[in-house]
Parts: structure tokens; sequence; C-alpha cells
């Protein structure tokens, strides 16, 4: 879903940390769903953002340089 973007902005040089990646995920379904209604709550238990290996995704993304 982010990947468009992330590729983006590396091509445009924007060395971006994991915690930028979990960040930007989290505020996403922030806006999308909230975080105080029961809806959101079960969505919020169903997602385990504590499993993606935002490392991986930044070495994915990263301009080469930045990860060399």
């Amino acid at each position: 879903w982010f990947g468009d973007h992330w590729a983006e902005l590396a091509e445009d040089g924007f060395d971006f940390s994991p915690e930028y990646l979990r960040d930007m995920v989290e505020e996403y379904v922030y806006d999308l769903i909230g975080k105080d209604s029961t809806t959101a709550g079960f969505i919020w238990d169903m997602l385990d953002l504590n499993s993606v290996d935002w490392d991986a995704l930044r070495d994915h993304y990263a301009p080469a340089e930045a990860v060399a």
C-alpha cells in the first residue's frame, strides 16, 4: 500500500528510518479508523505492527547509497 510512495521518496534521495515507516503506517491507520471506537479497537487488535520487519522495509526502499 505504501511501496510506491516509499519508492518515490527513495528516488528523491530521502533517507528514512524504520521508525519513520512505522509512524507513517500508524498515522494512516489512525486517520482511517481512529482509536477510540469499538470498531477501531477491534481493528487495532487484529493488526500486529510489531510483526513487521521495519528494518527490512527500510533497506528495501532506501536509496542504494544509504544502505551500503
